[in-house]
């Protein structure tokens, strides 16, 4: 008898074991699946603001969709406590800060 519920005991461990990975894939696939290609991500060309200039070479206008600045990866400081070179929006002042604007 006890034989008999250990052995159900393991099946419905099983069970729910094999259900925990069913539901896993079925997450990771619905994560997954609106996601671009490599190659889209290879060749992507961001939209870019167009500039309309004078003859004198001022800026007359700019036409964008989304408005984008481009910032070199020189520009990035590493964030601090860490070891990656994450913008760190709070390093404002002193020596270092980030300031490509001025």
């Amino acid at each position: 008898m006890l034989r008999r519920l250990l052995v159900y005991a393991g099946f419905g461990v099983a069970a729910l074991a094999a259900m925990g990975v069913l539901a896993g894939i079925f997450y990771v696939y619905t994560i997954t699946r609106d996601l671009p290609s490599v190659e889209a991500l290879q060749n992507y060309s961001p939209p870019v603001t167009t500039r309309v200039y004078a003859g004198n070479g001022t800026v007359i206008g700019e036409y964008a969709r989304e408005s984008r600045i481009f910032v070199p990866a020189a520009f990035c400081l590493p964030a601090r406590g860490g070891g990656g070179r994450i913008f760190d929006p709070e390093c404002t002042s002193g020596a270092g800060a980030f300031e490509p604007f001025k």
